[in-house]
């Protein structure tokens, strides 16, 4: 994968993320839904941990290099991806991006929550600018699901991860009922 082609992946989505929290108001975007589980400020708080914690990786391995493989069974770990069944498979969120675990996190304003998602992505375009020209087909990191990926291919990964979560500011959104 090419760092354009990363870049494209993120920012199409991107789009799509901000018209979908503009449908928020400043309530509803920091109230969870009556059900229970995660507000659109919890939403966005997890994509910017997720993000930052995977471009620290991506930094890290690109400037120290990687023990991270690609095993055999890689391609199976991204079957569901591949074949968009992953809507049917509930991942587990990684310790440390669960914004319930951090209280504090998500009573942080709107333009604060927004300005943290942008900047996180500012970073990972730079980074993705700054190694363009660099062959990083050889450096791996490691997903707990989905298994090996390579650092760009994991970037992009953002990306579907970013959509996954904007189909949730969806049915949070639907959660609202009218009064």
């Amino acid at each position: 994968m090419t760092a354009d082609q990363a870049l494209a992946e993120l920012a199409g989505v991107r789009t799509r993320l901000l018209a979908e929290l503009e449908r928020f108001d400043d309530m509803q975007f920091q109230a969870a839904p009556a059900r229970g589980g995660w507000s659109a400020a919890h939403v966005v708080e997890h994509l910017a941990r997720v993000e930052g914690r995977i471009q620290h990786g991506a930094r890290k391995a690109v400037e120290q290099g990687s023990a991270v493989r690609r095993a055999w069974f890689d391609p199976l770990l991204k079957l569901p991806l591949r074949a968009s069944w992953v809507d049917l498979v509930r991942v587990r969120t990684v310790k440390g991006a669960d914004p319930l675990d951090d209280a504090a996190a998500t009573t942080l304003p709107r333009p604060e929550l927004m300005a943290r998602l942008a900047a996180v992505r500012a970073v990972t375009v730079t980074f993705l600018e700054r190694t363009r020209e660099r062959d990083l087909s050889r450096i791996y990191m490691s997903h707990p699901f989905f298994g090996a990926f390579g650092v760009r291919e994991f970037l992009a990964w953002v990306a579907w991860h970013e959509e996954r979560h904007r189909k949730q500011l969806v049915r949070i959104r639907g959660s609202w009922v009218p009064r």
